[in-house]
């Protein structure tokens, strides 16, 4: 299995790939296509859901 690390820096290499190859479309006159999504990875999500859990504004009992 690959660790976090690793994981993480390929998903940065990917998205500089997909950076590099829109602005080499963009220079040569060719059609640029819309990059793709960056995939979060699962570090990403949880600290999202965790700053989600501190954020949430409480609900009033009735």
């Amino acid at each position: 299995m690959i660790d976090k690390v690793r994981l993480g820096r390929l998903v940065e290499l990917k998205q500089v790939l997909d950076d590099t190859e829109a602005e080499i479309a963009e220079l040569l006159g060719g059609d640029v296509e819309k990059p793709r999504r960056v995939r979060r990875t699962r570090e990403q999500i949880a600290a999202d859901e965790r700053a989600a859990q501190q954020t949430a504004i409480p609900q009033p009992q009735l």
